[in-house]
């Protein structure tokens, strides 16, 4: 988390920083599959959810380009 406030913190200063934010809470999430071209969602809650994304940031970065 503090690496997180960090990178936040330089991105915000440094202007490059676009935008981020929370995610709705598990509950109220709906999962989408695709399994042979068709698509299906299944609403929440999700009693088991081991992996969970809680927000997101989207960064304006120039790429690096390396000689090898």
């Amino acid at each position: 988390m503090d690496a997180m406030d960090k990178l936040t913190e330089e991105a915000n200063k440094n202007r490059t920083m676009v935008t981020g934010g929370g995610l709705s809470p598990v509950a109220s999430s709906t999962r989408v599959r695709v399994s042979h071209g068709q698509v299906t969602t299944t609403d929440g809650p999700f009693s088991e959810a081991k992996e969970v994304i809680g927000g997101f940031a989207i960064f304006d970065l120039k790429s690096q380009t390396r000689s090898h």
